[in-house]
């Protein structure tokens, strides 16, 4: 049976015509109900919009220049601490659904360019270094099954370090 929206309980209705049409009458609060008919709802909006419009969760001590963006050429250390990379300025919300983090903008002194998770990264506001510290080598993505896991090149693969100094990050003298 139905549910009176004003009343919100159905010990009121009662089954009646109204236009030849069946429905229930509130006795109540004389609210007519279509025989059949479902109260509106709100609409829900799916997993993935919640996700997107979701402010995260920015790292208090990291900082962010007026413009919401990162300071271009801090230094970044893989997880092991054997490849330096450099941020590039640019973030955004990180797309694994549920994770509260921020995929930071990361050239890698591999040619990579990767965006790992803030979620995956520590922050030393005192010499202004960050490490990966969960995930991936280079990704920070503690989210992602480690066999997705995206792992540097080859070191006959890098670039040249003239050539690396001329992209985004590691313009900047760190």
């Amino acid at each position: 049976m139905s549910v009176c929206p004003q009343c919100q309980t159905d010990a009121h209705l009662r089954l009646q015509r109204r236009e030849g049409e069946p429905g229930y009458q509130c006795a109540a609060c004389d609210t007519w109900i279509q025989f059949g008919a479902l109260p509106p709802k709100p609409s829900t909006k799916s997993r993935i919009q919640q996700h997107r419009a979701d402010p995260g969760r920015w790292p208090a001590d990291f900082p962010l220049d007026a413009t919401g963006k990162v300071e271009e050429g801090l230094v970044v250390w893989s997880r092991s601490g054997a490849l330096e990379g450099r941020t590039t300025g640019s973030r955004q919300r990180c797309k694994v659904v549920g994770c509260p983090g921020w995929a930071l903008a990361v050239t890698w002194e591999t040619g990579q360019a990767l965006k790992p998770c803030s979620e995956g990264i520590e922050y030393d506001p005192a010499t202004k270094v960050l490490r990966i510290s969960a995930g991936g080598e280079l990704t920070g993505r503690f989210a992602i099954p480690p066999t997705e896991d995206i792992h540097p090149l080859d070191k006959e693969e890098w670039p040249e370090r003239s050539a690396l100094a001329k992209r985004k990050g590691w313009r900047i003298s760190a």
